[in-house]
């Protein structure tokens, strides 16, 4: 299948596209510059110069593709702009387009405390206000089955592997501040996680057997924020500390406090894993950091 990653450079786009490659797909990504050519030519993929800004070129790139994968990491209404003319460009054509999205878009304020809320991928709940917008780019890309397009989502948890976790960033930031590893109130919140090679397994099964419409949730286990401190804290060697809410704005961004580590975003995967035959082979978050599998590094973006 001839396959165009939008993304194709960052984390999720550069796993899927070689997952894809791997399995036999002729695949194109998107690339804003040379760094990025190379990249994709290292992968066995074919470089396509350009910028998602560039509609135009985007959609004329798409309508060559069997299917496309958008995969980048946007703000919120270029996203949906950009997703919007995609699945237009589709309209009748019964082609593919799969939207990542993230298990955000359940997130619960809690500031350290556990949720007993879990959620299956069509169960309902209220949007996380925060990214309400990218709900609103869910329900159209599935919307969009209606309108003979093969269109479905992803929604990944926390990812971690081959040296990142999406949380690693704000972890090593409370280091420099404070000198330990902290986390909001009893710690007991927390993302369910999954590893990037099982997230592009996920992908590509959802590109080969996914049904139209549906949504895919990829989790496989969960760690509460204040354990996530804890390995980290023997890895570097220093302490861990609670901080109150108050203290954890000072310490990090509102996004942060508010979307990432003062929330619950409990996932489970029902549909990928009796749909689709996706087992996680990746679970053991813990013991990858305690084994240095998760070197820290000030750089490491989600």
């Amino acid at each position: 299948m001839k396959v165009f990653v939008v993304g194709a450079t960052g984390y999720v786009g550069a796993h899927v596209a070689g997952q894809l490659i791997a399995a036999g797909h002729d695949v194109t990504g998107l690339t804003r510059n040379k760094d990025g050519v190379s990249k994709l030519q290292a992968l066995g993929a074919r470089p396509h110069p350009g910028d998602i800004a560039d509609l135009t070129d985007l959609i004329g790139q798409a309508s060559e593709a069997d299917a496309t994968i958008f995969a980048p990491q946007l703000m919120q209404e270029e996203e949906h702009g950009a997703v919007h003319a995609l699945l237009s460009a589709y309209k009748n054509t019964g082609k593919t387009f799969i939207f990542t999205s993230g298990t955000g878009v359940l997130g619960q304020r809690t500031l350290g405390e556990w949720s007993d809320d879990i959620f299956a991928e069509d169960d309902d709940f209220i949007p996380c206000k925060y990214i309400q917008r990218r709900r609103h780019t869910e329900l159209m890309t599935r919307a969009a089955s209606q309108d003979g397009v093969r269109a479905m989502v992803v929604r990944p948890p926390a990812i971690w592997g081959h040296g990142r976790h999406s949380f690693l960033p704000s972890l090593l930031h409370s280091v420099e501040k404070t000198g330990k590893v902290c986390y909001i109130g009893r710690g007991l919140d927390l993302y369910s996680h999954v590893h990037i090679d099982d997230v592009a397994d996920l992908f590509q099964r959802v590109l080969e057997r996914g049904t139209a419409g549906a949504l895919y949730h990829a989790t496989a286990g969960e760690m509460n924020n204040r354990v996530l401190a804890e390995c980290l804290s023997v890895v570097l060697g220093v302490e861990t500390q609670s901080v109150t809410p108050a203290e954890a704005f000072d310490l990090w961004d509102s996004f942060t406090v508010l979307v990432r580590l003062g929330v619950s975003s409990r996932s489970r995967s029902p549909r990928s894993r009796r749909e689709l035959g996706w087992a996680p082979v990746n679970i053991d978050l813990a013991q990858e950091i305690l084994d240095g599998g998760l070197t820290p590094r000030r750089n490491v973006t989600a």
